[in-house]
Parts: structure tokens; C-alpha cells; sequence
């Protein structure tokens, strides 16, 4: 999760003379919100459609593998009925191994998917908090709030991105000052 700063004073008083002060104080003043699974979800459709994507692909790929699996143990068996006359009981045994088979296969793929659900979350997660962040921040700077900063969580992308709009932060606060000094 991003870490974000509150100005202390609210954006009213931000926008004063001291807003250099104000930028310190917020520097100083870091709130860090919890994680919670709620907070997982920052843009549920895009993660969705990520996790249900990749999904779709793994499911589409064990279909096909269990489709291949049917289609050998079949040509097997036949085989194997050619050379015996216990028809019946190479039947059942095929039947029964194939069946046994199928359980482990389905029971492994649920597992996997349920890993791949978890995994595309956090992933995605790593890929929207950083521009829920970014997009935060953007709208901070629209509204006049210069003293607003992006910190990132180590790992997360976009870092690069953070520290230019950090830095366009501090260029726009240091020229408000000096335009509210002129003014003054």
C-alpha cells in the first residue's frame, strides 16, 4: 500500500505565505495506512479481468492437457486389450486408473488456480496502488496543493514516476513561495 502525507494544518491554511513550513511539517507527518483486504481491491475491474484472463488461459491449458491424457490412456488400453482376452476386467482397471487420475489432476488444478487468483491480486495490486497513488497526487496538485508527496512501497512500480512528481511538488512549491514573497 502507498504511504501518504496529510498537511497537518488542512489544504485552507496550506495555501498561506508559510506553505514552505507547511511542506516541511507534511514531510515530517507520515500516515500509513493498514493493509486490508478491502485495500486489495483498488481497481477491481482491471484486476479482474487480469486474474479471470489468466485463469481462463490455465484452465484452457489443463482441458488440454487432460484431453491428451484421455486420448493416449485410450489408444493404451486399446493396445492392451488386443493382447489379452480379460476385456471386461482391462475395462474396469482402465476406467478406474483414468478416474483416479482425473481426481488428482482436478484437485491440482483447483489449487493452482486459487494460488494464480491470490498471486494475480497481489501482482495487480503492485501494478494499481502505484497509480491510484500517482493519480492522487495529480489531482492534489490541480487543486493547489503542492506540499502533496507520493511514497511508494519498496518493490512496488512506477518509482521513477513518484520521484518526478515529487520533485515537480517541490518546483511548484518553492515558486509559489517565492511568487507569494514577491507579492508580499
Amino acid at each position: 500500500m502507498q504511504i501518504e502525507i496529510k498537511d497537518p494544518l488542512g489544504p485552507e491554511k496550506s495555501q498561506g505565505s508559510d506553505i514552505g513550513e507547511v511542506g516541511k511539517k507534511a514531510e515530517n507527518l507520515k500516515i500509513v495506512r493498514k493493509r486490508r483486504l478491502i485495500n486489495l481491491f483498488l481497481e477491481p475491474g482491471v484486476q479482474i479481468r487480469i486474474g479471470l484472463l489468466s485463469n481462463m488461459l490455465a484452465l484452457l491449458f489443463a482441458g488440454t492437457l487432460v484431453l491428451i491424457f484421455y486420448i493416449k490412456m485410450k489408444e493404451y488400453f486399446l493396445f492392451v486389450l488386443d493382447l489379452t482376452e480379460l476385456e471386461e476386467e482391462v475395462r474396469k482397471l482402465g476406467w478406474v486408473y483414468f478416474l483416479r487420475t482425473l481426481i488428482w489432476f482436478v484437485g491440482l488444478t483447483a489449487i493452482y488456480l486459487i494460488t494464480n487468483i491470490f498471486i494475480s491480486v497481489l501482482y495487480t495490486h503492485r501494478l494499481v496502488g502505484p497509480a491510484y497513488a500517482l493519480r492522487k497526487h495529480i489531482r492534489s496538485l490541480i487543486n493547489g496543493q503542492y506540499h502533496a508527496r507520493t511514497y511508494l512501497r519498496k518493490g512496488d512500480n512506477m518509482q521513477d514516476v513518484a520521484n518526478e512528481l515529487n520533485k515537480l511538488s517541490d518546483i511548484l512549491e518553492k515558486k509559489l513561495a517565492r511568487d507569494s514573497k514577491k507579492v508580499s
